[in-house]
């Protein structure tokens, strides 16, 4: 909607907009469909005529018109509601008469602003499988803007992360979850804990580091990126899923530590610890069979392969 201050945009090799060659298409001539945050469906219109009026305003045939409508409001099961006002109808349904309305006129691309954000937890989940199915079948190439790291997961092939409007990474859901580029990128995707420490040893394609405020924990993981050396101060990131609590232990393991746990959260299929290693504070996940109480003392095992460090900014 808004014309760009300098760039280009194209679609496959179409241009729609370019300030260097002072070209702007409008939107409504690009051949997209647009899903807003807020549905925008008109409330003056039955199910049906919101879904017809694309066509209408491309001056499609009455019999085509009829024809698209009940057919991609069987796609959306929304054909027995083709008659009912659209203020009638629940959030859930409101968004499947947007997504009818944005696919109807087969457009090239599809745009998502954020469509299940005003949904509530159950209706989201069920509504990005809704989503997902609907994109397979339909096969439009679909961009989705969201800020929820689960949606981004569950709905994309590939993810495009942003901050500050600069691309931080772009890459598959595996790539972008097991590969970071930058610390933002390990930050945003998946709940991570990060410790301090400086670079004791490089060697080998693996670096050592001691971790000063975790009781001085020597913590084994993968080189930096960037000109690393002894004595660099780094932070280390690892996910709560790669890190294990036993109550004894058996044999001499890289990684681990004592520690204390300070609270515990059973959270239906798994249990969510807070744990204290000398002044750093870390966060666990583990599954509902692995009971352990406020006060334990645990050995905390950070698996080598997950770790990460990221060199400080001086």
């Amino acid at each position: 909607m808004e014309r760009p201050d300098t760039g280009d945009i194209l679609l496959g090799d179409e241009i729609l907009s370019s300030t260097k060659a002072g070209q702007f298409r409008p939107p409504e001539k690009r051949g997209m469909g647009m899903v807003f945050q807020s549905y925008a469906v008109w409330p003056n219109m039955t199910v049906g005529e919101n879904v017809a009026y694309p066509l209408k305003v491309r001056r499609v045939p009455k019999a085509q018109i009829k024809e698209k409508v009940k057919r991609i409001l069987a796609l959306v099961g929304l054909l027995e509601l083709e008659d009912r006002p659209a203020t009638l109808l629940s959030g859930g349904q409101q968004q499947r008469v947007a997504m009818a309305r944005a696919l109807v006129f087969d457009p090239k691309i599809l745009l998502l602003d954020e469509p299940l954000s005003n949904l509530d937890f159950k209706l989201r989940e069920s509504m990005r499988v809704e989503l997902r199915t609907l994109q397979e079948r339909t096969g439009v190439t679909t961009i989705y803007v969201t800020h929820d790291q689960t949606e981004a997961m569950a709905l994309s092939d590939r993810i495009c992360l942003m901050i500050g409007g600069k691309i931080e990474q772009i890459g598959n859901p595996v790539e972008i979850y097991n590969e970071p580029k930058t610390k933002f990128v390990v930050d945003f995707i998946g709940r991570v804990n990060f410790i301090t420490g400086s670079i004791e040893e490089i060697a080998s394609g693996k670096c050592i580091v001691s971790a000063s405020k975790a009781a001085g924990l020597k913590v084994q993981c993968k080189v930096p990126a960037g000109d690393a050396k002894k004595g660099d101060e780094v932070v280390l990131s690892i996910r709560v899923e790669n890190v294990t609590l036993h109550r004894e232990l058996h044999e001499q393991k890289p990684n681990v530590s004592v520690g204390t746990i300070i609270n515990a959260q059973f959270l239906g299929d798994h249990w969510g610890y807070v744990l204290k290693i000398g002044e750093e504070v870390i966060r666990v996940t583990l599954p509902s069979t692995q009971r352990f109480e406020t006060g334990d003392k645990v050995y905390i095992e950070l698996d080598p392969q997950a770790v990460q460090a990221w060199l400080a900014p001086s």
